[in-house]
C-alpha cells in the first residue's frame, strides 16, 4: 500500500498494476483540479457530480503532475480501471460492503469512504457509495459506470454484472470514479 501525492492511497494488485484502495475523495480531487463539483460536501466522501471528461481530465492532470515531481515510475500513467479490471477489483465484494439504499435501508447522500468493509483485495466500497467511471469503451456515443451508489435501491442495479450508460459529458450527484495506476504493458 502506498499513498500518492494527492492522498489517494492505492493497493498493489499485480505487477504493474495499482487500484484506489477507495474512490477519489473530494479532497485528493481538490488538490489537483481547485475545486469540488460535488453534491455532498465532506473532504472524506467521495468525489460525485463528475462526468467520464472530468474523470479523465483528472487521471491525465495526476499523471503529468507526477512525472514532473519525479513521483511516478516510468513508464506509468493513472487511468480509470477499464470493465475487466473493475470486474477483477470487485472480486469478493459483498452488498454488506456496499453504501446502497436496498430495502429496508434508505440513504440521503454518499458516506464517507471506506465506511463499510473491504473486499478481499483490500479494496472499498466498489459495489456502491458512488457508480464508477470505466476506460472503455471509447468507440461509442455513451461511457460505463459500473457498481451501485448510495441511491440504488432496485435489486437488478446491485448486482456485479449491473452497467450503467451514459454521455461522456454527463454528471449525476451519483457518479464518481476510483483510479488505477498501470505500467505500460501491464
Amino acid at each position: 500500500v502506498v499513498t500518492n501525492t494527492v492522498g489517494i492511497v492505492l493497493v498493489k494488485i499485480s505487477t504493474g498494476l495499482w487500484a484506489g484502495k477507495f474512490e477519489v475523495t473530494q479532497d485528493a480531487y481538490q488538490k489537483l483540479v481547485h475545486s469540488n463539483p460535488s453534491a455532498f460536501r465532506g473532504d472524506d466522501r467521495p468525489v460525485d457530480s463528475v462526468s467520464w471528461n472530468d474523470a479523465m481530465a483528472f487521471c491525465g492532470k495526476l499523471t503529468q503532475k507526477e512525472k514532473t515531481s519525479s513521483d511516478l515510475p516510468d513508464g506509468y500513467a493513472y487511468s480509470l480501471p477499464t470493465q475487466d479490471q473493475w470486474f477483477m477489483l470487485a472480486d469478493g465484494a459483498t452488498l454488506d460492503q456496499a453504501v446502497m439504499s436496498l430495502p429496508p435501508g434508505h440513504r440521503s447522500s454518499t458516506e464517507p469512504v471506506g465506511s463499510l468493509g473491504a473486499n478481499s483485495l483490500g479494496i472499498f466500497d466498489i459495489r456502491g457509495n458512488v457508480m464508477e467511471w470505466c476506460l472503455d469503451p471509447q468507440d461509442k456515443s455513451y461511457r460505463v459506470l459500473r457498481g451501485g451508489a448510495w441511491d440504488t435501491f432496485v435489486e437488478p442495479s446491485s448486482r456485479i454484472e449491473f452497467r450503467n450508460y451514459a454521455p461522456p459529458d454527463e454528471s449525476k450527484n451519483d457518479y464518481g470514479f476510483r483510479v488505477v495506476l498501470q505500467g505500460k504493458g501491464s
